[in-house]
């Protein structure tokens, strides 16, 4: 693996800092994947990450989520006669 270094003003590193911590993820990670993404190396984000939801809300925003999304997964019958 290759290191690069950039140089960016205090406005944008402070984004790129923040944008990593609402990602959870490295400064690091963050740019490879933006970049990455950004020139076609990398495909848009994939299912995994949107199913780790959990790491990017609060805990009782989670709960409220899952209980809505059994919701999904009831098959209303008279609905389909």
């Amino acid at each position: 693996m290759t290191t690069l270094t950039i140089h960016a003003d205090d406005a944008l590193a402070t984004a790129i800092r923040a944008a990593a911590t609402d990602a959870g993820q490295s400064v690091s990670k963050f740019i490879q994947n933006t970049m990455g993404t950004a020139l076609g190396l990398f495909k848009r984000r994939q299912m995994p990450d949107f199913l780790d939801v959990k790491v990017r809300i609060s805990d009782e925003g989670y709960r409220e989520l899952m209980s809505v999304q059994k919701d999904f997964e009831t098959i209303d019958e008279d609905m389909w006669k």
